[in-house]
């Protein structure tokens, strides 16, 4: 009899969807966006109150993919459990194949926006203020890495 072959390369990559959301989940928590005027700066969380500044819902548009893409990859998690322990006589290969690329497409779609963002909110006239600018801060960086880890590896998982 011939021993079924598993497939160990496969559940490396998809220990790496979870390693990816693990980043995005502790990047949500941290500050977004770094605002800085008249010397001073901090940080931003998500849909921090923007009223008055240009393209403001650039950013926030950027923020709610970035929420997409949390709730796809806990999406993907579980359904990627539910064929690992075999539940239900679905093949999942094909749902979790469209899954990863669905995140891809949605961090590239927010990375963009995220980065003009901040591109067009620096050195802008806010209020009183002569020089005002937006950049990404860590909580971005990290939910952008997440996001891209878990999409990849989702795909170089299921890459038959």
């Amino acid at each position: 009899m011939a021993k079924k072959k598993s497939n160990n390369l496969g559940l490396v990559f998809n220990c790496l969807v979870v390693v990816g959301l693990v980043l995005l989940v502790v990047g949500i928590c941290l500050s977004l966006w770094t605002e800085a005027a008249l010397g001073f700066s901090g940080g931003v969380g998500i849909f921090a109150n923007k009223d008055g500044l240009d393209y403001a819902a650039m950013g926030t548009i950027c923020e709610i993919l970035m929420l997409v893409n949390l709730v796809l990859v806990a999406l993907y998690v579980v359904v990627f459990c539910l064929d690992t322990f075999k539940i239900g006589k679905f093949n999942y290969a094909k749902l979790l194949k469209v899954l990863a690329l669905v995140i891809l497409c949605v961090t590239v779609l927010a990375l963009v926006l995220g980065v003009l963002y901040a591109v067009l909110t620096t050195n802008v006239q806010y209020k009183d203020l002569n020089t005002f600018y937006v950049k990404p801060a860590v909580g971005f960086y990290l939910m952008m890495a997440g996001a891209l880890v878990a999409g990849l590896a989702g795909l170089l998982a299921n890459r038959k």
